[in-house]
């Protein structure tokens, strides 16, 4: 698509902000559901003896929310035919990331910290790919906080909302479903209220693919 639309910087621009609005809208709510509901599902799933590493999975969540929009910036950017820029962002990026794991472990850092890092580069590498964006076509870092911002802040405000409410629910096959549930609801209300397009996109398209 990104090819398609050839040379023309505000066409490119309009397209990347509303894939990167619909990439978060999907996103944040995805990564930071399944941080919600981390101890249930790993103990569901794989047992008592793995619950400590739901906190781990919480962390590693925060970190998988941006990665689907570093891949769209990614994906850009070779649409633009700059396949070296791709090629050492990427080759940087893992370094930054074992840099910061060998640092982390021999100042006697543990697995948290470690994980922690993962997050903070992955987060810094979605500014990175922003400003090659924004080299290639003018999109403004402004506009990919307008773009993120809401969803990422809606989204976590529904997951905690969720995790107030059900908080006393001692179940874990009864926990882990209706925390999906309210959430989702929570989530979808918040969009609502805030009369998001994106949601009104959405269900326009889906209505047109059941009628």
């Amino acid at each position: 698509m990104f090819v398609k639309m050839g040379d023309d910087p505000e066409r490119l621009r309009r397209a990347l902000s509303k894939m990167l609005r619909f990439t978060a809208f999907v996103s944040f709510p995805a990564m930071f559901g399944l941080a919600l509901v981390a101890p249930e599902f790993i103990e569901i799933l794989l047992g008592p003896k793995w619950l400590s590493s739901a906190q781990l999975l919480r962390i590693i969540c925060i970190g998988g929310a941006f990665l689907p929009l570093s891949l769209l910036f990614s994906n850009f950017i070779i649409s633009r035919g700059k396949s070296g820029i791709y090629m050492w962002n990427t080759i940087a990026q893992g370094l930054a990331l074992l840099a910061a794991i060998l640092v982390i472990h021999f100042l006697g850092g543990g697995i948290f910290a470690m994980v922690w890092a993962y997050v903070g580069i992955t987060v810094l590498w979605l500014c990175i790919w922003g400003i090659f964006a924004r080299r290639e076509i003018g999109f403004p870092f402004v506009q990919l906080l307008k773009d993120l911002l809401p969803f990422m802040l809606l989204a976590a405000a529904s997951m905690l909302f969720t995790s107030y409410v059900t908080s006393g629910l001692g179940s874990i096959y009864l926990l882990l479903p209706l925390r999906i549930v309210v959430a989702a609801a929570a989530y979808l209300s918040l969009l609502y209220v805030c009369r998001a397009k994106i949601l009104r996109e959405c269900l326009d398209y889906l209505f047109k693919k059941t009628h």
